[in-house]
């Protein structure tokens, strides 16, 4: 399967796409027309976040910009995510890879303090992937860019 880039010396990673988190509101959020936004902005906003032990890299980006979110909602399930953001509940940042599932009336923003992760397939170095594996990464590679959803 697919994961983020992990921070192993022991692992190989082949990268097969970037995956940038973004900012979703609803589109009647008072940010909503902000072209981009900065992180700052977001300090005394509703969140609805992942479950940390699901996706470290919101709440590392947060801690890393000194912002401490009003977490009113922890999921583990993106869809539901995007749904209660899209019902203005709160705000959420999320990668961009899941908003191919997204309501058409969410609400997209780039945040300023940019953050891309990097998305592929991980082995261990002593493990010699097979012929299947190595097909699997090179189609990954051919047709991640297709599956690229800017919304």
């Amino acid at each position: 399967g697919f994961l983020v880039k992990p921070h192993s010396k022991n692992l190989v990673f082949d990268s097969i796409f970037d995956d940038e988190l973004v900012c979703i509101m609803a589109k009647d959020h008072r940010l909503a027309k902000e072209d981009k936004l900065h992180l700052e902005q977001l300090k005394d906003e509703r969140w609805i976040m992942p479950k940390r032990n699901i996706d470290r890299d919101v709440s590392r980006m947060l801690y890393e910009n000194k912002i401490h979110p009003n977490i009113v909602y922890e999921l583990s399930v993106d869809q539901v995510i995007l749904t209660m953001v899209n019902e203005n509940l709160g705000i959420s940042i999320v990668p961009n890879s899941i908003l191919i599932h997204a309501p058409n009336t969410l609400i997209r923003k780039n945040i300023n303090e940019s953050y891309v992760r990097q998305v592929g397939i991980a082995h261990r170095h002593s493990i010699q992937l097979s012929p299947s594996a190595l097909k699997f990464v090179e189609i990954s590679k051919k047709f991640a860019p297709s599956l690229k959803y800017d919304y």
